[in-house]
Order: C-alpha cells, then structure tokens, then sequence
C-alpha cells in the first residue's frame, strides 16, 4: 500500500536528488502545516544543541583555565561567561565564513603550520639534542675510564 509519503518522494524524485536539504523538499510537497511544524521542529533542534554544546565546551574550558587563577578570573562564573561569549562569537564567525570554507582552506594551511610547527622544530633541534648527548655520553665515559 502507497502512503502519501511515498507519493511525494516519487513525484518529487529529481528534485530530492539535486536539493542539498531533500527532506525540506519532501515536506513542502506535503501539506503547508507539515512545513510549519518541520521548521519549528529543526529550530528547536538546532537551539537546543547550541545551548548544550556552547555551555558543555564553555564549561570545560573554564574548569581546564580556573586552575591557580587570581582576581577576578578566579570566580567561576566570570569565567564560565567569558568563555561562553567566547565559543558564542566564534561560532558566530564559522557560521558566517562557512564551515566547507573554513575546512577548504584550512587543512591546506594547518599542513603548512604542521610543516613548520613539526618537522622544522625536529630538524632544528633534534641534531643539538643528539650532539649534546653524545657530549655527555662521551664525557661519562671517560670519567668512568680513570
């Protein structure tokens, strides 16, 4: 037995496959009240997984800086609003960017800066390293010959 749901997937078939949100298209195709209540429905989604994620990673952030904190950064609620205006404004900003920008153009960078924040330092710094222990190995050496 076809249910309507099924009619209008069909009769909206090559509509669903080149809409980036098929299921809006399904349920304007129903009924002016299932589009109402859909939106209503992702709106309240959407708030309430703001609020949880932002307060969760606000919170997280405020215990992880609130160790041997002075002044007025030692008050917990101070903190937990900065961070939460934080991570509000920055959310903000990626929504505005665009998140497939932001991704675009930001593994390219971050492999740039992994280049110099990684390998340079270990092409830098590794062969002191290792001559300043073959120093000390050497110089242990011979205080234990004599």
């Amino acid at each position: 037995m076809k249910t309507h749901r099924d009619t209008v997937i069909a009769g909206n078939y090559p509509a669903v496959l080149k809409d980036a949100a098929p299921s809006l298209t399904i349920v304007d195709g129903m009924s002016p009240i299932f589009s109402i209540l859909y939106y209503l429905m992702l709106l309240f989604a959407l708030i309430t997984t703001a609020v949880s994620v932002i307060y969760s990673t606000a919170k997280r952030w405020s215990v992880a800086t609130g160790k041997n904190a002075k002044g007025k950064w030692a008050d917990d609620k101070f903190r937990l609003r900065i961070w939460t205006v934080i991570w509000i404004v920055l959310t903000w900003a990626v929504s505005n960017f665009g998140l497939v920008a932001i991704v675009k153009k930001g593994y390219g960078t971050l492999a740039y800066l992994g280049i110099a924040i990684l390998i340079l330092p270990i092409l830098i710094v590794a062969p002191r390293k290792i001559a300043q222990k073959n120093r000390e190995n050497a110089r242990l050496a011979g205080a234990r010959s004599q």
